[in-house]
Order: structure tokens, then sequence, then C-alpha cells
């Protein structure tokens, strides 16, 4: 008899597996799992460096290139497990074993790899020395050289075994590190650009030869010679060297009787046509890489759509770092600890911070503006921003060496912000008396306009704007606050 209300335990087992998948049965006796891009099998034959010629375009390389160095530009760093004395340790030993070997290096070729083709593999170069373990290097190999199973095992196809490969998951644990990108999280191969790309590229090349055959044609005059009839081998022949000659330039004799002529091919069309296909591809190929084209033919940080273009490429960024740093501490990070470490079972987190985390810097400079003109903040407004602990930091007031106390509010409320307002509408006016004096008397002591103009021009050297700089930066901040209140109220 069923117990009522008894607990329920969690199906365990995988159901949608990939031994399950109907596709993969057709593969027949082999395990190997072919990749599931169809651009790739139908277009390219199977063959994945055919998406190394994509690359090598000018417009793909480069959009590629900024959009792996968007992520390496930025600063990493690795948290510790927990505050005790031994995982921060670990976590000093990661970061420095990550700062000893070229990591940027090994960074652009697998993102600028992996993006284009869905996945990445780089061989970590282990070192032992004095019972320490590090990392020497990581190499990144070319995707043409493996093949996944069934069982998601990585293989290396070697001369001595092209169809099936050395299973590196078996023979070489710790040795191989993927990475794989794109949506498709199923198959381990991943969903790299190159199939969107596939298509905007081949129409770009053949775009480009009608181009060049455009202007090969139009650009110089056909030749066209005539030869009376009855004409020998050896008569033609000698046509056809004068107008070899008219074409290379030197100079031409005919045999009597034969005609030579410029012929001008009647163009049907614009040169822009080509131009604009080749121009549409190439946006088209920036937009599919960075998510917009503000990048290479906008102006960054532009008011406008540049603006929400370059607001979509730092998604892809984060999205790209954030992929490479769960997978880097699935694998090396935590195989270096295992190694180093053995049985300790907690592992650091290194972490390329993206997106708003790297702003910090950006925002603790304004957050210090805002304190000189009087904000204070609340200690959740610091745990928030900054991710720090409540209970792990104090602020010293800098004059008495006392601890200070936090504001209530986070930022100024209304009130304040329009005292602050009225006080800087005064200050503008008595800086502005001064100079207006001045003007005024330059003026009125002047006989004629010409005499005033004169009189303006000797005076504006001692004009003194230092006060008006100061009232301009501290309108400026007064206009932050304003936002940030702004705002603050309607969260609130």
């Amino acid at each position: 008899m069923a117990v009522e209300n008894a607990p329920q335990k969690p199906e365990l087992d995988e159901v949608a597996s990939l031994e399950r998948d109907d596709q993969a049965i057709f593969n027949g006796f082999l395990n190997t799992l072919e990749n599931p891009d169809k651009v790739l099998r139908l277009e390219c034959g199977g063959d994945i460096t055919v998406y190394d010629d994509i690359g090598r375009d000018s417009r793909v390389g480069t959009s590629l290139r900024t959009r792996a160095m968007a992520v390496v530009g930025k600063e990493w760093d690795v948290t510790p497990a927990s505050d005790e004395a031994l995982d921060m340790k670990i976590a000093d030993y990661v970061k420095q074993v990550f700062l000893s070997f070229p990591f940027d290096r090994s960074r652009r070729g697998s993102l600028r790899g992996g993006v284009l083709k869905g996945f990445a593999v780089s061989e970590i170069m282990w070192d032992h020395s004095e019972g320490d373990t590090f990392i020497s290097d990581m190499k990144v190999r070319a995707q043409r050289r493996f093949r996944y199973h069934i069982d998601s095992s990585l293989h290396l196809l070697t001369a001595d075994n092209p169809i099936e490969g050395i299973n590196l998951t078996a023979n070489h644990p710790r040795k191989f590190q993927r990475y794989v990108f794109g949506d498709e999280v199923e198959t381990p191969y991943g969903e790299g650009l190159g199939r969107e790309l596939y298509w905007l590229w081949w129409f770009k090349k053949n775009g480009i030869k009608f181009w060049l055959k455009f202007c090969e044609k139009h650009a110089v005059p056909s030749i066209v010679g005539s030869y009376p009839r009855g004409a020998d081998e050896a008569q033609k022949a000698t046509l056809m060297a004068a107008m070899e000659n008219i074409r290379n330039g030197a100079l031409v004799t005919k045999p009597e009787g034969m005609l030579i002529d410029l012929f001008e091919a009647a163009s049907t069309g614009a040169i822009s046509t080509q131009r604009e296909l080749v121009s549409y591809m190439d946006t088209e190929m920036t937009i599919c890489i960075l998510g917009q084209s503000g990048t290479t033919q906008g102006t960054p940080g532009k008011l406008g759509n540049d603006t929400a273009q370059e607001n979509v490429r730092e998604d892809l960024v984060k999205a790209d770092a954030d992929a490479m740093s769960e997978q880097l501490n699935a694998q090396a990070v935590r195989w270096l600890v295992d190694y180093q470490f053995p049985g300790h079972g907690r592992y650091p987190q290194l972490w390329i911070r993206a997106g708003a985390e790297a702003d910090l810097k950006e925002k603790s400079e304004v957050d210090k503006n805002l304190k000189e003109v009087g904000v204070r903040f609340k200690k959740k407004y610091f745990v928030g921003t900054y991710g720090l602990d409540e209970d792990d930091f104090d602020v010293v007031d800098t004059t008495t060496g006392e601890v200070a106390e936090f504001s209530e509010q986070a930022t100024p409320g209304q009130d304040a912000l329009d005292e602050l307002a009225d006080q800087l509408s005064v200050q503008a006016s008595n800086a502005l008396a001064d100079n207006e004096a001045l003007i005024l008397k330059a003026i009125t002591t002047a006989d004629t306009w010409e005499d005033a103009f004169d009189n303006l021009l000797e005076l504006y050297p001692d004009l003194d704007a230092s006060d008006l700089q100061d009232l301009l930066e501290r309108g400026w901040l007064a206009a932050q606050l304003g936002g940030r209140q702004a705002v603050t109220e309607d969260v609130l």
C-alpha cells in the first residue's frame, strides 16, 4: 500500500540522449557523430576548412578579430570558493598560473575560430616542477582534425586512424579543452556563424568576380581585325600580332587590305550595381558577426541608432565572455586544482568581466565626484553595485579618522537638488556680475561702434572665466544627481 505524501525522487537517467537520436542511427556501424550544420554538409561537402576561406574575407576576418579582441581586452580575475585561507590560496595560485603563460593568445584563437565554426579545441601543455603543476601554454588546434562520437567523446583523426580517430576523452583526459559556441547546446559541434555567413560570402565573392569582368570589358575597348576573303593563315597570324601590339601599346604594322578597329561595348547597367551588392553583403556580414554595423560603418557613441547598435554588440561580448569563463572553469581551472590540490573538491572561478561588470571603474569615479558635492550612500548601494559584503567594510572619515555613518538615502532628495540648483543660479549671477560691469564700461565709454568693438577686443584677455568653469562642472554633477534621482524614483 502506497504511503500518502511519500517523498518523490527525481528521474536521474538521461532520456533524450544522442544515442536515441533518429538521425544518428543512420550513421550505420560508425559511432561518429556528424556535424548537423546542413550548409557544411550540403554546400561544402563536409569540409570545414571552407569556413577558413570565409574567415580570410577582409570584412569577415576584421569583424571576427574585433569580436574576439572585445573579449580578450576585458579584465579577468579569479574569485575563491570561500573566504577560508586555503580557498584564497588556491585562487591566488590559479591566477598566477594563468598570468604565467600567453593566455590572451590562446583565447584569441579559440574565440575567433569557435565563433565562426561553432567549436574550438585547445591542447593544454602541462608542466611539473618541484612538486608544482602549472600550465606552460594552451595551443589551439584545427577543427578539421577532430570528430565527436555519439557519447560526446572527442576523437583526434590521425593518419593511422582517419575514420574513428583516437579517443582523447578516454586516453588523454585533462589534456584537450573544448569550447562550444552558439545556441544549439545539444550538439558538441555548437552553432557557428559560418553557416549564416556562407551565402553572404559566396554572393560577395562572385559579385566581385563579375565586377572585375565588367571593369575589364568596359574600361578598355575591344580590338577588332578584318581580313579580306582568301587570306591565308600567315596573313591572319600577322593581323593577330598587330592587334596584340595595339593591346600592349607598341608600334603596329599590318598587311595592306586588312583593317583594325576599336570596338567599345555598350553598357546596359551601371558599375555601381556590383559595388552596391558587395557593400550590402559586407554590411550583412558585419551585422551577423557583431550584431550591428555601427562599429565599422557608423560613429560609435553617437546619439541615436549607433548607440543602440553598440549596446547590441556588448551583449554579444558578454555572452562570449561568460561562455568562455564557464568552460574554462569546468575544464582547465578544475583540472589544475585537482593536480595541485588533490582531493580538495572546492574550485575557484575565473571570470572575464564584461558588460556592466567592466564599467565599475568609471562608476566609481562618478560616485567619488558625487561624494565631493555632499552625496552620502547607504551600505546597500555599495553591496549591490560593487559586490561587497555589508559586514566586511566601514567608511572612515578622512578628517576625523572615525567611522562615518551611512546616509539613510542612496541619493539626495528632490528638495536637496532644487536647493543646489538655486545656489548654482545665484553663484552664476555673481560670477557674471564683474565681467558684465567691465563689458558695459567698455561700451558706454566709446564714441562710435568701432571704438566699442576695439574696447571689447582689448578687454577680452582680462575677463575671468574660472568661476564659470567651476560652475559648469558643478552643474554637470547636479544634472547627474537629477538623473539618478529620477531613475531611483521610477524604480521605487
